[in-house]
């Protein structure tokens, strides 16, 4: 019963890590895209800056590329804080995950099942809540490739808080 206890123990030591990795890995592949989307946005409003500057540029056809270049770089900033709270929470899973097994005497099969409850509950997306199926082992008619699909689907949109 204890050798079935703890192979069911490092299962899910193994799918947490592998999740947080994933999350991890996507989330600096979705970083990198939106990092030169904020540069290009910069250099593009400086661009128009010196052509104002220059004065040989219509107003109108600037203040719409402007407008366009500044909502793109506050999408990209709106990333930075998407990206903030998935890395806080990888970071409150894996201290979660630690806790488990560093409680030997408890009964830890509840407190996976309380981790996944608290896990399942913060995913808010759907390529989250399709990683969490895949690396849960739960049976939400999800396919064996979610995992793949979720970090192939790289740049996810963006929500709006």
């Amino acid at each position: 019963m204890e050798k079935e206890n703890y192979r069911e123990d490092t299962r899910q030591l193994i799918n947490s890590l592998a999740l947080a990795l994933t999350q991890i890995e996507m989330t600096f592949q979705e970083s990198d895209d939106r990092v030169c989307e904020v540069f290009e946005a910069i250099s593009d409003v400086s661009d128009a800056a010196d052509a104002l500057r220059a004065g040989d540029v219509d107003v109108d056809l600037l203040a719409g590329k402007l407008d366009a270049e500044v909502k793109k770089a506050v999408q990209s900033l709106q990333f930075y804080d998407r990206l903030s709270q998935r890395v806080s929470h990888i970071e409150e899973n894996l201290r979660s995950v630690i806790a488990i097994m560093e409680s030997p005497d408890e009964d830890h099969t509840q407190l996976w099942e309380k981790l996944q409850g608290r896990l399942r509950s913060v995913y808010s997306t759907e390529q989250e809540q399709a990683l969490f199926c895949a690396f849960s082992g739960s049976k939400n008619g999800q396919s064996d490739d979610v995992a793949e699909q979720g970090k192939s689907s790289g740049s996810g949109e963006i929500e709006l808080f």
